[in-house]
């Protein structure tokens, strides 16, 4: 009985030790889930700040480029305005030109049919 006992006991020692074990074994895992977690964070957060700052570079580069069309449109419209202002003072210069021509054809024309008029009386 005393052997029985022992052996029992024996028995109850090995499955408290192979517990023992398994929550050594379960706690190591413990111990490393949290580093894994705890790296992939900073791999996450690595990525975020990457993406970060490719985001600002695109859009610094994009503003910079918007800034020089900007520039060009303004360019264009004050050259626009400029020729607009020339062809009006030309046209006004032509406009003027025009009238003293009709003028001079009437005028011509007077002085024409009043030679005519003069030789007929001669």
């Amino acid at each position: 009985r005393h052997q029985s006992s022992c052996v029992q006991l024996t028995e109850q020692l090995e499955n408290k030790n192979a517990e023992l074990l398994l929550l050594a074994q379960s706690q190591e895992g413990q111990r490393e889930e949290p580093n894994k977690i705890r790296n992939h964070v900073y791999q996450e957060e690595q990525s975020h700040r990457s993406e970060q700052e490719r985001m600002k570079t695109e859009i610094s580069d994009l503003t910079e480029e918007l800034h020089r069309k900007e520039i060009t449109i303004a360019t264009i419209m004050e050259k626009a305005s400029l020729l607009e202002r020339q062809l009006k003072m030309e046209l006004e210069i032509k406009e003027k030109l025009l009238a003293k021509q009709q003028l001079l054809d009437f005028q011509y024309k007077v002085i024409k049919s009043e030679n005519t008029h003069l030789k007929e009386m001669v």
